[in-house]
């Protein structure tokens, strides 16, 4: 048996009780975790921060036979295991003062070029909700954008599913493991999303999903993504947690608006008022300038014909700087004059191709609305 560090690294996150902390601790004075699997009794009595049991947890645990099975099963699985210090740990993580250590995942993890779009809101969220979060991740996954979400009911299942609709790429940040489907009912998205994108954790195999492990998580949604979108949430709602993580990793953060006084659009409304970006198409998301520059600089989405139509359909030509006014609500011809400054011959034409083309439908005599959200 071939001892490689990351049996060590493995062996290390998989110890019972002893949680991120502790193990930056035990790496502070050990340096890596074989050091700390072979370091003596009266050292690991000397490391501040853990308790007699936790040294016993370790002394008891030192069987790398033991970590070598458990570690051939859990490939067998077709789960992999990524550490801090391994090729595939996500860069972008780094930078967390809490990183996970270790992480598990079925399907291939982002790469640092990769563009991540975080989409978070309400279980319980209204069908305009669903709506909004179904297409947005849809038209994303057209682009090349990668959604990443929770799995929970509503919002976070409506963005994976436009985002496979779309034929894009999704991640799925559990708050259990990676094995187990939480909730139940999501278990035909949970099965396509291994074969369209990743499910991931930081918590071990076997973990059973737990209320205080959802809103962890939730740095790690935020953490590989270029920027959050929060569709709807009420005043007290998980997803303003990762709206904070996202703040605090110096991402941006965009709000869908809601309607005052609607329950699920008092956290919506709130991040607002505290200077979220408001978004109301999927295009407005290039205001995050990073994003922007991995899709159209650094050639990750498509190649030929392909990247030419997408940046046909997402850079500003006249006509789709007139499309990139009309809203989810209805527009009328005078502010629609008063956005663009075009001649109004000119305004009339674009609006007609644009009708022809199903792109936009007049809602009531010279008042215009898009056509690309799906309910």
């Amino acid at each position: 048996m071939q001892e490689k560090e990351e049996l060590y690294w493995y062996w290390l996150c998989n110890l019972s009780g002893i949680g991120n902390k502790r193990i930056k601790r035990l790496l502070d004075v050990f340096k890596s975790p074989k050091a700390v699997f072979y370091a003596a009794p009266e050292a690991l009595h000397g490391c501040t921060g853990l308790t007699q049991q936790n040294i016993e947890t370790i002394m008891k645990n030192r069987n790398m036979e033991k970590v070598y099975k458990s570690f051939t099963q859990l490939q067998h699985k077709g789960i992999s295991f990524i550490y801090k210090e391994g090729k595939q740990y996500p860069q972008n993580l780094l930078q967390l003062y809490d990183m996970p250590y270790g992480l598990y995942s079925k399907g291939q993890l982002l790469r640092a070029d990769e563009p991540a779009v975080a989409m978070v809101g309400a279980r319980g969220c209204s069908g305009y909700g669903r709506s909004v979060a179904y297409s947005f991740a849809k038209a994303f996954a057209q682009l090349g954008i990668t959604v990443v979400s929770g799995m929970a009911s509503g919002i976070d299942t409506a963005a994976h599913e436009g985002c496979i609709a779309g034929g894009g790429r999704t991640v799925a940040v559990l708050g259990n493991g990676v094995d187990i489907c939480y909730p139940r009912e999501n278990i035909r998205l949970y099965m396509q999303i291994q074969e369209k994108g990743t499910i991931l954790s930081e918590y071990p195999p076997g973990t059973v999903p737990a209320a205080g492990r959802f809103p962890v998580r939730n740095r790690i949604i935020s953490g590989i993504s270029d920027a959050v979108i929060v569709v709807e949430a009420r005043k007290r709602s998980g997803s303003l947690i990762t709206a904070d993580a996202a703040l605090e990793q110096n991402r941006d953060v965009y709000v869908v608006p809601g309607n005052i006084g609607q329950p699920l659009s008092e956290g919506c409304n709130e991040l607002i008022k505290q200077g979220a970006i408001v978004i109301t198409k999927p295009e407005d998301i290039f205001q995050t300038k990073a994003l922007k520059d991995k899709i159209f600089m650094n050639k990750t989405v498509g190649k030929g014909e392909e990247k030419e139509k997408i940046q046909k359909k997402f850079l500003a030509t006249p006509k789709d700087m007139v499309y990139s006014c009309f809203d989810l609500y209805p527009k009328s011809l005078d502010e629609l004059l008063a956005e663009t400054g075009l001649e109004i011959a000119d305004l009339n034409q674009m609006i007609l191709e644009m009708q022809l083309e199903g792109l936009i439908t007049e809602i009531s005599k010279n008042c215009y609305a898009r056509n690309d959200l799906e309910i």
